[in-house]
């Protein structure tokens, strides 16, 4: 065999083989063991996590030990507070995960507590997902303190789609002001308020570690974003690690993308910004152009679900087809994007030397533009030569150029970073 690479998760020199027969047998033992330590009254539940723990042993060594409540093994017996101290006891004595995820589960506040003491005392974890469990900002502080311990070497947390509400928006800013390790967190659809969002926007101006997070779905006051743009702009300024900025629903418009774009302008590590479902109409858009026409830096900009209509398109077109524009993904779906607005696009993307990956579905298609994608796809010399490059197809009945709708993967980091599959 070749050298051991971090992509197949193999132990330097060691084969494969090897390692899956030695993971194998420590799985196996590591489902016996929990079998053994669990003495509570959800059997059923016990069981299969047991049966999932030995399955993993057939997978990559160290990869993610998947133990989402979503599996339909799980419907109806979710992993709750009473299985994880013995799960995490059996972790703790044997090495069979390094990123543990426990996404769709009923796990609380008294979990994540046994959780935190866990990380603090487990130096191999590396990321640890809790999507949809029902843990508050108690749980989420004890989960944060001990990120910020400086013990634990976990990157990647997860707590999306948490009540952890205004106060663990606070402890995430005081965790981003200390902790070594985190690169990515998601805390999309936690109930964070504006003073939580503003200390998590001040804590990254001089945070250097974190390079992924997501920010989505927040609690708003009737008055919007607030003062939000400005310590968003004033973040992008002087923070020089963030790569991934996901900001969806944010109700942004295009005042506030202005003031988002002066920092954007300064910004050179960011390569993904997400600003799906916000209100930018065609003069937002417009800033937008003007920033990528300038700045080379992004490299993915998700727009879905805005207003940019044709005159917000056309900037956008325009920019790309400079030579200072980098970007290579753009996703432009249900922006009420009319027919001239879809051809100046297809233009952009024959001219672009960057552009590989445009999504527009959801726009205003007529016979003529159906028929510029077609050439796209299909012409001469096509443009779009890579799988999922248009999340279009086009067809023709009665003599009649139409289009359906293809679906695509989304952005792929240009940068190395372990996703949880929730």
């Amino acid at each position: 065999m070749g050298e051991p690479t971090e992509e197949n998760g193999q132990l330097p020199g060691v084969e494969i083989g090897n390692v899956s027969q030695a993971f194998q047998a420590t799985c196996h033992a590591a489902a016996s063991a929990f079998l053994s330590e669990y003495t509570g009254e959800n059997k059923r539940c016990a069981e299969v996590v047991a049966e999932l723990i030995k399955h993993h042993g057939s997978k990559v060594p160290f990869d993610t030990l998947d133990l989402q409540g979503n599996q339909p093994v799980l419907k109806g017996n979710q992993i709750n507070d009473e299985i994880v101290p013995a799960l995490l006891a059996v972790l703790k004595q044997h090495n069979v995960t390094s990123h543990l995820n426990l996404s769709y589960n009923t796990v609380t506040d008294k979990g994540a507590a046994c959780i935190a003491e866990f990380l603090r005392q487990n130096t191999r974890m590396e990321g640890i997902s809790l999507f949809l469990n029902e843990i508050t900002a108690e749980g989420a502080g004890a989960l944060y303190g001990a990120l910020k311990a400086g013990s634990s070497a976990v990157e990647h947390i997860d707590l999306g789609y948490n009540r952890i509400g205004g106060d663990g928006g606070l402890r995430l800013a005081q965790m981003l002001q200390r902790t070594p390790s985190v690169t990515s967190v998601n805390v999309e659809n936690t109930y964070l308020d504006m003073n939580g969002l503003q200390q998590v926007l001040i804590a990254l101006q001089t945070n250097r570690t974190t390079e992924d997070i997501n920010l989505g779905r927040p609690v708003l006051s009737s008055q919007g974003v607030g003062s939000l743009p400005h310590h968003l702009g004033k973040m992008l300024k002087s923070n020089v690690v963030l790569k991934e900025l996901r900001l969806p629903w944010w109700s942004l418009c295009c005042s506030d993308m202005f003031t988002i774009c002066q920092g954007l302008l300064v910004n050179q590590t960011l390569v993904h910004l997400d600003l799906v479902g916000n209100k930018i109409a065609p003069d937002g858009a417009e800033y937008l152009a003007t920033y990528l026409s300038l700045n080379g830096a992004l490299k993915a900009l998700n727009l879905e679900s805005n207003r940019i209509q044709d005159g917000g398109t056309l900037a956008l077109a325009r920019a790309l087809t400079t030579g200072r524009s980098g970007l290579e993904w753009l996703n432009i779906k249900f922006n009420s994007i009319q027919p001239e607005g879809l051809k100046a696009m297809a233009r952009a993307i024959r001219a672009s030397c960057a552009l590989r990956y445009v999504y527009v579905w959801g726009n205003e298609f007529d016979h003529d533009t159906c028929q510029d994608y077609t050439y796209l796809l299909s012409g001469a010399v096509p443009r779009v030569s890579v799988e999922g490059g248009l999340d279009i197809s086009t067809y023709i009945v009665d003599g009649v150029c139409s289009v359906a709708h293809v679906e695509c993967k989304e952005f792929k980091p240009l940068f190395k970073r372990k996703r949880f599959r929730v």
